[in-house]
């Protein structure tokens, strides 16, 4: 979830409130503002490596409506295109890929629309 979360923009805030924690505890602010300027990077395990090169695969294939103050709402991926997405760059979609990307799409989808947190 939070590569896909990371992908969509939503990057990954655990220093940010490790600092914000640490600066209520009363940590030294040179301490606090050490720990804000950690770099913030998403790893990825080999056995989901399949799963994000799907959704990277697919990752121009959602459908969207346009809301009336001019932003974008993202219903989710269109599965139609994915499906003729997997076979054109030959990608076997098995079921734990798909659901993979289906958790990956569902955490995208909410950073894309705005909900931050990654129990969304």
């Amino acid at each position: 979830m939070l590569i896909a979360r990371a992908w969509a923009g939503d990057a990954p805030a655990g220093l940010d409130d490790a600092a914000d924690d640490a600066a209520l505890l009363g940590v030294p602010d040179a301490a606090v503002a050490a720990l804000r300027a950690q770099p913030t990077h998403v790893e990825c395990w080999a056995e989901n490596a399949p799963i994000v090169d799907a959704f990277l695969t697919v990752a121009t294939q959602w459908r969207a409506v346009p809301l009336h103050d001019g932003r974008v709402h993202y219903l989710g991926l269109d599965h139609g295109a994915c499906a003729a997405s997997f076979g054109l760059a030959g990608i076997v979609m098995t079921a734990a890929t798909w659901a993979g990307l289906r958790v990956m799409e569902i955490a995208a989808r909410a950073a894309l629309n705005g909900v931050s947190g990654a129990d969304r």
